[in-house]
């Protein structure tokens, strides 16, 4: 009998130290982390909407530049790269017409993006052609933002097109079809990196890579 009792204390007592160790470990995990994931979370959300904002800020800036600019070509150039010195590597072409999209006179189109993925935003200017942003003139205004949080930041088009990634040493990526999800028609919501490389497209929970 006793070496009965001996055997059930020997298990109980275990059992009973383990169960007092997983009630605060449920709690821990239930509420502690869960709290730390949805606070990291809706961080990464806020860097993506500071990417956003920063670039539609960008693209204004250039777009005023650009509209209060010059109509001769080289004052025209050193007026635009004297208050942005970031694009004297960016590829001017004043002799060519705009894309189809922008059909207006004395309209320039400000352009990034690989091959026929490209973002692009009509500007009224006094001399018509294009201007395409390289990966500096890009990558400039978004310094610094959710660099110490991401590993990569990359802006994508609706259709999942990468437009621009930040890193030049890592692997490109091309397409990000899989994180973007169809918006319905009849919401306004779009988040801010979308809208800011043109898309309609929302972005799923961001995650370090």
């Amino acid at each position: 009998m006793l070496k009965r009792m001996g055997r059930l204390n020997s298990l109980v007592v275990p059992l009973f130290t383990w169960l007092i160790l997983l009630i605060p470990f449920f709690f821990y995990q239930r509420y502690y982390v869960s709290s730390q994931q949805a606070y990291l979370t809706e961080h990464g959300f806020r860097l993506l909407s500071a990417v956003g904002r920063q670039l539609d800020s960008y693209i204004d800036s250039v777009s005023r530049t650009v509209t209060s600019a010059p109509d001769k070509r080289e004052s025209f150039l050193d007026y635009v790269n004297t208050f942005h010195p970031e694009l004297r590597d960016s590829a001017f072409n004043l002799t060519e017409a705009p894309a189809k999209a922008c059909t207006a006179p004395r309209t320039l189109a400000v352009e990034f993006g690989p091959g026929p993925a490209v973002f692009r935003r009509c500007m009224t200017a006094k001399l018509r052609g294009r201007l395409s942003l390289d990966e500096t003139a890009i990558g400039k205004p978004l310094a610094g933002i959710g660099e110490d949080y991401f590993d990569d930041i990359l802006i994508a088009d609706s259709n999942g097109d990468v437009l621009f990634q930040r890193s030049i040493d890592k692997p490109r990526i091309t397409k990000l079809e899989h994180l973007v999800l169809p918006v319905d028609d009849k919401s306004t919501q779009t988040p801010a990196a979308g809208k800011a490389a043109g898309g309609s497209g929302q972005l799923r929970h961001p995650r370090k890579r």
